[in-house]
């Protein structure tokens, strides 16, 4: 069979981004820290030889603190405006490569780890969002991703049934 593929909605990716930084706010603060530390570790290994003019540290601290910042805030927060959420239905099962503010994140549910599914819409950040929700054996969630606007539910339903995956319609996931 012909494997499907789609991208989730980069708004969808921007909503979950912003809900789970608002879920552990201190995240991004904890990867500042960090950062902040690695450039003033360089910055301080650095100045090694006698020749080296390296700025103050007032500078240097500035210079840090504003490069952490934009790393732990900044670049995840432009990250999410991008549609970096790639969804494959395979012969193999369905796999979901999804590009985070920090990371690249690569997930995979063959298809025998997954007993139904059940597609609905749900409210993220403040927007409806068309979802299909996949489910495993003792009806704990896998995964939720979002359905891409447009025609494509319908073939993506139909890729579900040619593998006799079961629908369950009564679930909801607000």
């Amino acid at each position: 069979m012909k494997e499907l593929r789609w991208h989730e909605p980069a708004s969808y990716r921007r909503a979950k981004y912003f809900e789970q930084e608002r879920q552990d706010p201190f995240r991004s603060l904890r990867f500042a820290g960090f950062a902040l530390l690695v450039i003033l570790g360089i910055r301080f290994t650095a100045v090694t030889g006698p020749d080296s003019h390296p700025p103050g540290w007032p500078q240097s601290i500035a210079l840090a603190v504003g490069l952490a910042l934009v790393f732990a805030y900044g670049l995840p927060a432009m990250i999410a405006h991008l549609p970096a959420s790639i969804v494959i239905l395979s012969d193999k099962g369905v796999n979901n490569n999804v590009l985070t503010g920090l990371m690249w994140r690569i997930r995979f549910w063959a298809w025998d780890k997954i007993s139904h599914y059940s597609m609905h819409p749900v409210a993220v950040g403040g927007h409806n969002f068309d979802i299909i929700a996949l489910h495993g054996a003792n009806d704990e969630m896998l995964v939720t991703l979002a359905l891409p606007v447009g025609s494509a539910r319908q073939q993506i339903e139909d890729n579900l049934r040619t593998r006799n995956l079961p629908e369950l319609r009564t679930r909801r996931i607000v």
